[in-house]
């Protein structure tokens, strides 16, 4: 029931900015709703959300807040497609996964900036080509992530290849203070939670 309320609000305001922005860029609602659009609850009664348009390769961040919609800036991460993102459980940081030719990149960015101020500052980031990456969790104030490409090993400065890739995905763990990476064992990770808007749509 609690999670059909917070759907529903999400829903609300969300269809709320959708119209806005719909007015803003000349286009319909129809249209908006054919996008791509994440959001993510970072506390505080505070919603992130991006929205994105293949037509004019551009992502729209925005800040919900209880009293008023805030837009963030336009294309902030490295990429225009953000896959995901996941506040840390203090507030401190968001990892945002984007995609660029079908190439992930994670990128871990200082919350409060982005929220007070508009501005995408990266603390952390991870570029695991020719492999993959993805969010699972935060473990307090380490990042938990899943890869094919060795990245205990990137983060020295070593060039990979396909070759050396490992043969699946194993998890690491991404201290956002020091930047070390470690190699961790997890029995049931579970992926960062986010919403598209079909996904809203088809829940009500």
């Amino acid at each position: 029931m609690k999670k059909t309320i917070t759907l529903l609000i999400i829903f609300m305001v969300l269809l709320h900015v959708s119209m806005s922005y719909a007015a803003d860029q000349d286009i319909t609602l129809k249209q908006v709703r054919d996008k791509n659009v994440i959001v993510q609850d970072i506390g505080n009664n505070e919603i992130v959300m991006v929205i994105m348009t293949p037509q004019d390769g551009g992502s729209y961040w925005f800040l919900l807040k209880e009293f008023g919609n805030f837009k963030l800036g336009e294309n902030l991460s490295s990429f225009y497609q953000v896959d995901c993102f996941l506040a840390s459980p203090d507030g401190k940081y968001l990892a945002v996964t984007s995609v660029g030719e079908g190439h992930p990149l994670l990128e871990v960015v200082d919350l409060e900036v982005l929220r007070k101020q508009g501005k995408y500052k990266v603390l952390q980031e991870l570029n695991p080509y020719p492999g993959v990456i993805s969010i699972l969790h935060w473990d307090d104030s380490q990042l938990i992530l899943s890869s094919d490409a060795p990245l205990d090993e990137m983060k020295k400065g070593l060039d990979i290849t396909t070759d050396q890739l490992l043969p699946e995905d194993k998890p690491f763990s991404l201290n956002i203070a020091t930047g070390a990476i470690k190699r961790v064992t997890e029995k049931n990770p579970l992926p960062g939670t986010f919403f598209s808007i079909h996904t809203l749509f088809l829940q009500f």
